[in-house]
């Protein structure tokens, strides 16, 4: 039995340090009864913390995939922009300078707004 309980006693705190504990309170909580735990208390209170780590990771990587499609939003929007000022700025060259200009300052337009 008491072996049992060492190894629960170990096995919680790979997992500590593995996952952490995320709400500071269960970590003070842990300090101050570890001692009056059995081992099938020691075993709960590890899936507890795995299963908490499991919810953290999954709610930070849907963050992060809101994250990722929001970008992808303004990519989006921002090629659009692109693509209107580009026709603008053919526009423009074609009325002041002719088709020979705009084919002039069309190319050096292009590489430097590509770096």
């Amino acid at each position: 039995m008491r072996k049992d309980r060492e190894t629960e006693l170990a096995l919680l705190k790979k997992r500590i340090q593995k996952f952490g504990i995320n709400p500071p309170d269960t970590a003070r909580f842990l300090r101050e009864n570890v001692q009056n735990f059995t081992a099938a208390e020691l075993r709960l209170m590890s899936k507890k913390i795995v299963y908490d780590s499991i919810v953290y990771y999954t709610q930070e990587s849907a963050d992060f995939m809101e994250t990722a499609e929001t970008m992808d939003d303004w990519i989006t929007f921002l090629s659009v922009v692109k693509w209107f000022g580009d026709q603008a700025f053919s526009y423009l060259m074609t009325i002041y300078t002719g088709p020979a200009g705009e084919a002039i300052l069309t190319p050096p337009q292009r590489s430097l707004r590509s770096n």
